[in-house]
């Protein structure tokens, strides 16, 4: 009985396996697709090898031509532009301010006492004020360079302009106007120098005084302490 079972499931199970067989050989057969390798591309007639141009186009270059590089390079706080870089960037900007305007003041008079030099100004297209200046202060955007006993040295930017005091013709009232205003000037610097004064003074007196230290005498070496003098009684 055992073997009648096995003969039948070995029948079964080669008719299963032929069917299988027949399945992949007829139906499976329209799906299969098979694909090729590409072609490699073909070489037309005009064209040549270019293997040659490749190694010369990779060719290192010398390190000289390089030297610009080298010392300026790229991406560092010191890098700055070439001189002519700089004019070429820098020259429309300076074009666009326009030339500096020269001949805006007059020298309404010049004192030197010692190694003080003050000038007395007054600007023309402004109001009658008198200012008074001494060497490196800056009038209305011109710096002071120096003052003599003749003119006054202004610059602003890359301009200079020298005023003098002959250029100035003052009538005599305007003179006494002049002195004036110079005195007033010095009188109002001595008020506030002694003012000065009085207030250190001021504060170096309310400054609490303490008594000096009292220091202990000293005796002498050898010397016994002061002993009470005994008083003498007659004798009876």
């Amino acid at each position: 009985m055992v073997r009648v079972n096995q003969l039948l499931l070995t029948v079964l199970l080669g008719a299963l396996a032929a069917g299988l067989i027949l399945a992949l050989g007829t139906g499976g057969q329209s799906q299969i697709s098979w694909i090729l390798p590409e072609q490699p591309p073909q070489q037309s007639a005009g064209t040549t090898d270019t293997a040659g141009d490749l190694s010369a186009a990779t060719t290192l270059r010398s390190r000289n031509e390089f030297s610009e590089t080298v010392a300026r390079p790229l991406f560092t706080q010191s890098r700055r532009p070439t001189s002519s870089q700089a004019e070429e960037v820098l020259g429309p900007q300076l074009g666009l301010r326009g030339p500096v305007e020269r001949n805006q003041f007059l020298v309404m008079g010049i004192v030197i006492t010692g190694n003080e030099k003050i000038a007395l100004m007054r600007q023309i297209k402004g109001n009658d004020e008198v200012i008074r200046v001494k060497e490196g202060q800056s009038i209305v955007g011109w710096r002071v360079e120096s003052i003599d006993a003749e003119a006054v040295t202004l610059s602003k930017l890359d301009a200079t302009d020298v005023v003098k005091l002959s250029d100035n013709i003052l009538s005599a009232a305007e003179k006494r106007t002049l002195i004036q205003q110079a005195r007033q000037a010095r009188i109002k610097e001595q008020v506030a120098a002694k003012a000065a004064n009085t207030r250190q003074n001021q504060r170096q007196r309310a400054r609490p005084r303490t008594p000096p230290p009292v220091r202990p005498q000293l005796r002498r070496s050898g010397a016994s302490p002061a002993s009470p003098v005994p008083i003498k009684t007659p004798v009876r």
